[in-house]
Parts: C-alpha cells; structure tokens; sequence
C-alpha cells in the first residue's frame, strides 16, 4: 500500500497549485500497485491506477509495508466509511475562497471548514479515516478538510513516513 501525492495540468490541478502556492493538488491511496481509493469530483471510489497515472504525475509517495491483514484494515476503513459518499463541493469552495484569501491578503487558512458536508469528502478529507495505529497525528488535525494536500505530506513526515 503507498499514499501518493500528485500533480496534472488540469485546470481543476492548476487553480490548486496556485491558489497554494505549493507543488501537489492532490491526495489517494494506491493498494497492490493496482487500484487507487481517491475522493474526487466524482465522489469518493475507485479507479485503475495505470489509467490514473495517465493523467497525473505523481510527485511524492510513501510506501507503507503493511501486513496482508493490516492493508486490509485500512481497505475496510475506506470501504466502510466512503461507500456512496460525494465530493465535498461546499467545502470545496470555502477551501478556494479561503485559499484566495491567503494569497493575496496573507490571511491564513482557517483550522475547520464550516461549510463542509457530513459524509461528503475533498481528496484530504479521506486521511482522517486512517486508521490511528497508522497515522496518530492525523487526529491533532481539527479538520483535514481545511488541509492542503502538501501540508498533510507534512503531517505524514512528521509521524516518521516517508
């Protein structure tokens, strides 16, 4: 199992890129080398990652050697808990609106997204539903709604992945 971080020339990519000002727009998890569980404006589900890879590059990846069991605790947390769940379209636009403001007034990004759906997810929203035994800082994060994909990296590195 890897976490990858990406990149595309999608406008969708693009506009995240600059609004941030930092490298990545974009967070999943690859399982087997095979398939990616990703939120996007689709919803939250699945896609081969060959063709994934087709439109993206990915720019960082954290290789988790996990035992059959342990990936499979994270499969089932993902299932579980995304199974139908959307884009976060609301959330979405708070989260530009607010990264906008960041850029050109430097007013930082707020620590939660009050317009975020309930079961509706951004592609950084998917990390709070880790496992904790995985990634406990991932908790000291108030909403990962309200994180950027490069800043959630960070979070990743800090709890000694990567």
């Amino acid at each position: 199992m890897k976490l990858i971080w990406t990149k595309s020339k999608l406008p969708l990519s693009v506009f995240i890129r600059w609004a941030l000002q930092e490298e990545v727009s974009h967070f999943a998890i690859v399982y087997d080398d095979k398939v990616v569980y990703q939120s996007n404006l689709l919803g939250c589900g699945l896609a081969w990652y060959a063709t994934f890879k087709k439109h993206c590059t990915v720019v960082y990846e954290i290789d988790l050697p996990l035992s059959l069991e342990r990936e499979d605790e994270v499969w089932k947390a993902m299932c579980d808990s995304t199974d139908g769940d959307g884009y976060d379209y609301p959330g979405f636009v708070y989260f530009g609106w607010r990264a906008i403001l960041r850029l050109f007034f430097k007013i930082p990004l707020p620590t939660i997204n009050p317009w975020a759906k309930k079961d509706h997810y951004l592609c950084v929203g998917l990390a709070r539903l880790l496992p904790v035994w995985l990634v406990p800082a991932i908790n000291q994060i108030p909403d990962t709604e309200m994180i950027s994909p490069q800043k959630l990296l960070k979070v990743f590195e800090d709890s000694g992945l990567r």
